[in-house]
């Protein structure tokens, strides 16, 4: 079996991780794959052994993705109908799904899609019926996150369930934290908005706070790109700070982590879930992606026995040191229940391919 990804790479990795496990998956099944990707995407896949050929320019993208008539969308078809793929997973790219259908209607389309992608009251309600109507194209929609979402009545094949999750977190379930606290800001914030930069940079403040409280600690904070790593090298850092500037594998912030500050989205608030590790989340403040973080942390507090919080970056500090004090004197070793939905994923692809 042949199997395609197409993800999209910006801002951070929330649209490339998912489908990029899946592929994996089914590579390690005997499939022969092929992904394609971007910025902040591309560095992530080509991490892991993936061959990414294209440099994209901004001319070849919009906000929602890869323009497909511009020249990195027609090469990825001139690669697509080289490879000829049983199907395609798409994450991200309303515009690439659309054309895909309608160029290459025989091969069965996935589209992998946040739970805020098909519900989502924040956003403009044009925005919103574009999507969806693109989204609905597909031969199976994927819906995976932190709460379940009904089928709208004209879509096709589809299922909502758990965030699927990557092997490397998996393989972590059974951890021992150290004298760590980690700061992940994402992966990465890469052609955004001046407003979501600034969120992002006041989360790592937020944790220059958290260093001063525990100075037997060490923090280490994950930049995910250089223009984060860049603006927080200006700032007046501790001893026992450490700045990374690239996208760095997750072991490297989870394995000895006491608990975990970080942008509140919904990759890494359900590999803290599945992981049982405390952590504090911080919605990014601007899009109506915001309203979206929050939520998520809500429903974190309650599946995770209130391990894990949400508060905004202007928190009190005496609250702040209340919360810090509480993560390290709670039991880590107490279980939650919940599982990714790595396999419910693949069962249904396979359905689909039957």
């Amino acid at each position: 079996m042949k199997v395609a990804g197409i993800f999209r790479g910006f801002p951070g990795l929330g649209r490339v991780v998912g489908g990029t496990e899946l592929v994996s998956i089914f590579r390690d099944f005997g499939s022969d794959v092929k992904i394609f990707t971007y910025m902040q995407g591309a560095e992530y896949v080509t991490g892991l052994g993936y061959q990414q050929e294209d440099r994209v320019t901004s001319h070849d993208i919009s906000s929602i993705g890869i323009i497909p008539v511009g020249k990195y969308g027609e090469s990825i078809f001139q690669q697509l109908y080289k490879f000829n793929p049983d199907v395609i997973i798409v994450d991200g790219e309303p515009l690439m799904l659309t054309a895909i259908k309608t160029c290459m209607p025989k091969v069965k389309v996935v589209a992998l899609l946040n739970p805020y992608d098909v519900s989502n009251p924040s956003n403009q309600k044009s925005s919103q019926e574009f999507f969806l109507r693109s989204f609905c194209q597909a031969d199976l929609a994927i819906v995976h996150g932190l709460k379940q979402i009904r089928k709208p009545t004209f879509f096709n094949e589809y299922v909502s369930i758990n965030t699927i999750l990557r092997r490397e977190v998996i393989a972590l379930k059974s951890y021992t934290p150290g004298n760590i606290v980690s700061c992940i800001l994402g992966g990465g914030s890469v052609n955004v908005t001046t407003e979501f930069q600034d969120s992002t940079i006041e989360i790592a403040t937020l944790c220059l706070e958290i260093a001063k409280m525990l100075p037997s600690y060490r923090m280490n904070i994950f930049c995910g790109d250089r223009l984060t790593f860049n603006k927080l090298t200006q700032l007046r850092l501790l001893p026992n700070i450490t700045l990374y500037g690239k996208i760095t594998d997750c072991t490297e912030y989870y394995s000895d982590s006491r608990f975990v500050v970080a942008r509140a989205g919904r990759n890494v608030s359900s590999e803290l879930l599945y992981l049982g590790i405390p952590g504090i989340m911080i919605p990014t403040k601007g899009s109506h992606r915001s309203n979206e973080q929050k939520e998520n942390a809500d429903i974190l507090y309650a599946l995770s026995n209130k391990r894990i919080l949400s508060v905004d970056v202007g928190i009190p500090r005496n609250i702040l040191s209340d919360i810090v004090t509480s993560f390290l004197a709670s039991d880590i070793n107490s279980a939650i229940m919940w599982e990714p939905g790595n396999m419910e994923a693949v069962l249904s692809i396979e359905r689909l391919l039957c």
